[in-house]
C-alpha cells in the first residue's frame, strides 16, 4: 500500500516542467484566503450586541505569546486566527495582542515569563516543552500515539480534557485546545536511511519526546528555530531536520539544501495547541467572556484540522516536482525507533506518576478505538 501512495505520488508529476517555480501559490498570506465561520462561531456571536453599533471599550485585553511567528502558514496563522475571531465574536469587548516570538537571541522560557506577569497567556503547543513537565508533553505531541482524529475523540469524549486540567492545575495553569496540525514528516536528511545506525552522531533539529528517542539512539538533537533552519543546515550546525508538516517545511525552502524527506511523523502523529493561562486569571474570567473563547477556539480547532489535511498533498506534489526523495522510513529504522519509544515511556513512568496516568488514558483509548477505525473503514 505504501509503494502504491509513493506511486501515485511520482505518477501525477509525470510530465511537469522540473525547476519551475511552485512554491508562490501555496504560501499565501492567511489575510488573503476568506474566511468563514462555523456554526459554533455564528450562533455565539449571534448573542454579541448589534455589531452596528460603536464597540464598547474591552474588558479584558490580555497580551498572548505566540509560539510561531503570525506569518507562517498554519502553525502561525491559527494563532492570528483565534486572535481575530475572538475580537468579533465578544463584539470587541475580549482584545487579544499577539507577541510575536523573538527572532535571533533565544528567548526566554514563555511559562517562566507567564509565572511573572509579563504575558497574560500562552497560544502554543506543550511538544515543544523539552524542559518542562514530560506528562504535558504528551498534550502535545506523543511518539507513535493517536492521529488528530483519535486524539480529539479522547479530549472530549475519552478523558483526556480531564487529565489535561488536573495536569495543568498542578503546574498552576489552565487552558483550552486552540488548534491542531496534522502528522509531521519524520525528518529531512543529507543522505538516504537505510539502518538505526544511520542516527549515530547525527546533528539534527528535533524537539519534544521524541528528541529523547533520537538522542537514545546516538543522534544528537538540537533545538533550532524555523527561521534559522536553513542558515544552521548550511553553516554546519545541524545534519539533518525535523521540523513540521510538509506545506510548512515547503514554505521554509528546506528543500534547497536537502532531498530526502522520510514518513511517517513517528514524534508527532498530530500536534495539538492550547490556549495557557494562569489559573487564577482564567477562574476570574468573566464566564461569559469565557464561553466566547471557548467557543472561538473549538472552532479554530476544526479549521486547523481541515485545512492542515488539505494543503499536504499540494505540498508533496510540489516537494517531487523540486527533485525531492519523498518515502516512508525503512521497517527496521521504524521498529526501532518505537522499541526506543516504549523504553523511554516506560522509564518515565516509572518515576513520573502524572505521566504515567496520562499515558495510561491514552493507550487504552487508543486500543479501543482502533478497533471502531478498522471496523468502519470502506
Amino acid at each position: 500500500m505504501h509503494t502504491v501512495t509513493v506511486g501515485v505520488i511520482a505518477g501525477l508529476i509525470t510530465g511537469a516542467v522540473v525547476g519551475a517555480t511552485v512554491i508562490a501559490p501555496y504560501v499565501v498570506p492567511p489575510d488573503q484566503h476568506p474566511v468563514q465561520e462555523s456554526n459554533v462561531v455564528a450562533e455565539v456571536t449571534a448573542i454579541s450586541p448589534d455589531s452596528s453599533e460603536e464597540p464598547p471599550e474591552p474588558k479584558v485585553s490580555w497580551t498572548v505569546a505566540a509560539a510561531y511567528p503570525t506569518a507562517l502558514p498554519h502553525l502561525g496563522s491559527m494563532a492570528a486566527a483565534f486572535e481575530r475571531r475572538l475580537w468579533r465574536v465578544s463584539d470587541g469587548s475580549f482584545e487579544v495582542h499577539l507577541r510575536e516570538p523573538a527572532a535571533g537571541a533565544k528567548p526566554e522560557d514563555p511559562l517562566a515569563e507567564l509565572a511573572a506577569g509579563r504575558i497574560d497567556a500562552l497560544f502554543t503547543t506543550p511538544a515543544q516543552w523539552t524542559e518542562h513537565s514530560p506528562a504535558l508533553q504528551l498534550f502535545g505531541a506523543t511518539p507513535f500515539g493517536m492521529d488528530a482524529r483519535a486524539f480529539l475523540a479522547w479530549m472530549e469524549s475519552g478523558g483526556g480534557k480531564a487529565l489535561l486540567d488536573e495536569t495543568l492545575l498542578a503546574e498552576g495553569l489552565s487552558g483550552v485546545m486552540c488548534g491542531m496540525a496534522a502528522a509531521q514528516g519524520a525528518g529531512w536528511f543529507r543522505k538516504p536511511l537505510r539502518t538505526p545506525e544511520d542516527f549515530r552522531g547525527l546533528k539534527m533539529r528535533i524537539v519534544g519526546l521524541g528528541s529523547r528517542v533520537m538522542a537514545r539512539l546516538g543522534a544528537l538533537p538540537v533545538a533550532t528555530a524555523g527561521g534559522e533552519l536553513l542558515a544552521a543546515l548550511d553553516g554546519g550546525e545541524i545534519d539533518a531536520a525535523a521540523f513540521s508538516l510538509p506545506s510548512i517545511d515547503t514554505a521554509l525552502q528546506l528543500q534547497t539544501l536537502l532531498k530526502h524527506y522520510y514518513f511517517p511523523g513517528w514524534h508527532a502523529p498530530a500536534t495539538a495547541f492550547y490556549l495557557i493561562v494562569p489559573a487564577e486569571r482564567w477562574a476570574a474570567l468573566d464566564p461569559a467572556l469565557r464561553t466566547r473563547l471557548e467557543a472561538v477556539c473549538g472552532e479554530n480547532v476544526g479549521r486547523s484540522m481541515a485545512e492542515g489535511d488539505a494543503a499536504q498533498f499540494p505540498a508533496l506534489r510540489t516537494l517531487a516536482r523540486r527533485g525531492v526523495d519523498v518515502r516512508r522510513l525503512p521497517p527496521e529504522i521504524l521498529e526501532s525507533l518505537r522499541t526506543t519509544w516504549d523504553a523511554v515511556a516506560d522509564e518515565e513512568s516509572s518515576r513520573d506518576a502524572a505521566f504515567r496516568k496520562v499515558i495510561a488514558s491514552m493507550r487504552a483509548f487508543e486500543t479501543d478505538h482502533r478497533v471502531w477505525r478498522e471496523l468502519s473503514a470502506p
